[in-house]
């Protein structure tokens, strides 16, 4: 079994949810841990935040408010020095974890929603973004596939079209992400556990506890 926390959307308010995270192998995390109010400042403390807990690896993504990863060479200078940090932008990754090897793709993307972080709006840019999604046991994104925790206050669908025909295709174990606050959840298909992790609401008040579980890859069983 593999101990997981998920988190997202934490919007620099992460020190409030501190109680709520009691150490494990895996802090999965996606994205939008800044403010727009100084997102630099917001970057650097989330990080010191999340190397403090008990976690064996922290994964992590960017999301549309996240500015300052938008710089890869900038970020990748930035994380170089939080060694339990795994820090994925349109990328795969093969993590073994109890003797356990887990493919997790990652990317920041989500939907075009103004001049935001991570931007693109171009349909084969976007699938470009997606290129090295090869069946993943964990996929970690921003946005939801659509249709999927993907509801706004509007009641419109916030998520990836994109995204969705590739989870239904290669229907990869778990997908964690978050973007649309009010859809904060779970829910499970046939084959892939969905989370959307995000941890404030619409009002960007924290509202909802970080979700902590146990998994067994095998089987793809889950106990809370």
């Amino acid at each position: 079994m593999i101990n997981i926390s998920i988190i997202s959307d934490t919007h620099g308010k992460h020190d409030q949810i501190t109680k709520y995270l009691p150490g494990g192998d895996i802090l999965f995390c996606a994205g939008d841990v800044c403010t727009s109010k100084r997102p630099n400042l917001g970057i650097n403390d989330f990080l010191d935040w999340a190397t403090s807990l008990n976690y064996q690896h922290v994964i992590m993504i960017g999301g549309n408010h996240d500015y300052p990863l938008e710089r890869d060479v900038y970020a990748r200078q930035l994380l170089f020095r939080y060694k339990q940090v795994i820090y994925l932008n349109d990328e795969q990754v093969t993590v073994n974890i109890n003797n356990q090897a887990l493919k997790i793709f990652g990317s920041p993307h989500s939907p075009p929603a103004g001049n935001d972080a991570f931007f693109m709006s171009d349909p084969i840019q976007i699938r470009n973004r997606f290129r090295f999604f090869d069946h993943p046991d964990i996929v970690l994104t921003h946005s939801p596939p659509y249709r999927v925790l993907d509801k706004n206050c509007l009641n419109s669908h916030m998520g990836c079209r994109i995204l969705r025909q590739l989870v239904d295709e290669q229907k990869p174990k778990m997908h964690i992400f978050g973007h649309t606050h009010e859809a904060s959840g779970s829910i499970d298909s046939e084959f892939t556990h969905f989370f959307n992790a995000a941890v404030v609401n619409g009002q960007f008040v924290v509202a909802n506890k970080p979700r902590t579980f146990k998994w067994n890859v095998l089987t793809n069983e889950i106990v809370q």
